[in-house]
């Protein structure tokens, strides 16, 4: 198969993990969604094309009838997400703040605040992590704190400020 787009794909990190034995596309898929990108093969199955993953993806959760609503459609509910219980793994180096914000804010529909005098210069900043299994508070000060920010969140709203104040 001849994969098109990987110029979508930053390869200095290509190398960084080895994969277990699995099929190509599902390596594919596995290295791809990292980088919000899949790939979609073609009808005759000779390439595959790079593409972003469309956003925003919904969990859906399907209620199965009861046997007492026999022939009742089954309902779609989406589902929210509970910052409290949801734990997160991320690797990061060298990857700007901005960036990095605002994929979680496209995953997570997060909202965020900055103070004027911060945001333009402190989205540039690269952020550096390696957190294992940790709630979403824990996640943003890992990734803040080592560039001197700090965070308060309120549900999905997001403060970002200077950890000194």
């Amino acid at each position: 198969i001849q994969a098109e787009g990987l110029q979508k794909i930053p390869h200095d990190l290509w190398s960084a993990k080895t994969l277990p034995a699995m099929p190509l596309v599902e390596r594919l898929v596995l290295v791809l969604s990292g980088f919000d990108l899949t790939c979609q093969p073609s009808p005759d199955g000779k390439t595959c094309q790079i593409v972003k993953i469309k956003r925003p993806l919904v969990l859906a959760v399907k209620t199965l009838p009861k046997p007492s609503d026999a022939g009742v459609r089954q309902v779609k509910q989406q589902s929210t997400v509970d910052f409290a219980k949801q734990r997160f793994t991320l690797r990061l180096q060298n990857q700007p703040l901005g960036r990095v914000l605002d994929q979680f804010g496209q995953q997570l529909k997060l909202q965020y605040t900055w103070p004027e005098d911060l945001e333009n210069a402190s989205r540039k900043l690269l952020a550096t992590c390696d957190v294992k299994q940790v709630n979403l508070d824990e996640l943003l000060h890992h990734v803040l704190k080592p560039l001197d920010l700090a965070h308060k969140r309120s549900g999905s709203n997001i403060t970002i400020r200077r950890s000194n104040y």
